[in-house]
């Protein structure tokens, strides 16, 4: 499910109109985006948590070229899901 059919489905379900629900859905991950950034986790209950997770510097072997790199730090987003959805 894609972003406009969520905004359809929550149209249906609501009974609001597009424009509203697509301005709050908006603000909503705008608000998820500035919590993750500021390195803080979002725990939904009975749905599941958001954090950033470090990676650290790693050897990297390419087999294909026989080639050694360092791969640098990274930073990803990471979502656990709760035990209740599955």
């Amino acid at each position: 499910m894609n972003k406009k059919q969520l905004i359809t489905e929550l149209k249906n379900r609501l009974n609001m109109p597009k424009d509203v629900i697509e301005n709050n859905l908006d603000i909503t991950i705008e608000l998820l985006k500035e919590i993750l950034f500021k390195g803080e986790c979002i725990k939904i209950k009975n749905f599941g948590s958001f954090y950033f997770k470090q990676y650290k510097e790693r050897l990297f072997y390419n087999p294909r070229t026989n080639l050694r790199t360092y791969l640098p730090p990274k930073k990803v987003i990471v979502f656990k899901c709760s035990k209740r959805l599955i």
